[in-house]
């Protein structure tokens, strides 16, 4: 563990050798899974907090197809936030941990078979990833369901197997997991490449955040939509379109465009205010969840 107040990137210190993988017992292993697992959602909590004013302010630049600084997006900004508190909390907070999670027993067993260990963070992040979407998605369907109305997510989770059952729950988790694995893996391989020193400056550090994010969220895009595709039409009671035809009909609606596809496209996958919100929301995470990881007394 980093000395109090000590600012370090724990996967480069690693990596370098600066640091054990994980503790001699299991004791102390599992006391440190507990810790990071904290860290992660009072960080996941803060940030959820913070950024909820701005992701109210997409969803209805979005839904009502209105400028993203318009000011009837941002009235109100913390309307129906205590409905998605949990799922936002551990949407932000559970990404950080789970590679935590991953990252050591994976480091120790490629230097015991002398694999190249600059893999590891890319396998730890498409993991962590995977976990994440997996664990997370039928809070997220909720989520969808719950947004722009009235209704509790109780009141919305009880609509929703009226309308599907069990399995309304269990909507577009494959193509959350294919997503939550490519932004996994995008950010944690990119930022790894992007921090060189075992002790980068905060600067350099939110610097590789930000940019690792929104490349990860850039490339994921595509399934993203997709899953939002989904998730609408489990909302209304539809059967859920396969990804193949969900991309066969942006395909063609982008075709139609004449000259404007690359526009289209960006706002089709939102491309733009989304990804930079990814990608400040991931670096002011990381660098909260390396500060309470060294700071909280567990």
């Amino acid at each position: 563990m980093a000395s109090r107040g000590e600012y370090r990137d724990s996967t480069r210190k690693v990596l370098d050798g600066g640091e054990e993988t994980h503790g001699t017992t299991v004791f102390g292993r599992g006391k440190e899974t507990v810790r990071h697992f904290v860290a992660g959602i009072l960080g996941g909590a803060c940030v959820a907090g913070v950024f909820s004013p701005w992701d109210r302010a997409l969803y209805l630049s979005v839904k009502n197809k209105r400028p993203f600084f318009e000011p009837s997006c941002w009235r109100n900004p913390y309307q129906g936030f205590l409905n998605g508190m949990f799922q936002r909390t551990l949407s932000a907070g559970m990404y950080f941990p789970l590679y935590d999670f991953y990252f050591s027993p994976m480091l120790l067993s490629f230097r015991q078979r002398g694999l190249n260990c600059n893999f590891v963070p890319i396998f730890s992040g498409t993991l962590a990833g995977v976990t994440s979407g997996v664990l997370l998605n039928s809070f997220c369907v909720v989520k969808y369901g719950n947004w722009g109305s009235n209704m509790s997510a109780l009141e919305t989770t009880k609509q929703l197997y009226r309308q599907g059952g069990v399995g309304a729950f269990f909507n577009a988790t494959g193509t959350t997991a294919m997503r939550d694995a490519i932004f996994g893996t995008c950010y944690a391989g990119l930022r790894a490449f992007l921090v060189p020193e075992m002790n980068p400056s905060r600067r350099d550090s939110m610097f590789a955040s930000v940019v690792a994010g929104a490349v990860g969220t850039i490339v994921s895009s595509p399934l993203n939509y997709a899953r939002n595709m989904k998730y609408a039409a489990g909302t209304s009671g539809l059967p859920a379109p396969s990804i193949s035809l969900i991309f066969s009909e942006l395909l063609s609606d982008t075709m139609k465009q004449k000259g404007r596809y690359l526009s289209y496209l960006q706002g089709r996958l939102r491309v733009g205010w989304g990804t930079a919100r990814v990608g400040i929301g991931m670096a002011a995470g990381f660098e909260l969840y390396e500060f309470l990881k060294a700071e909280l007394p567990l």
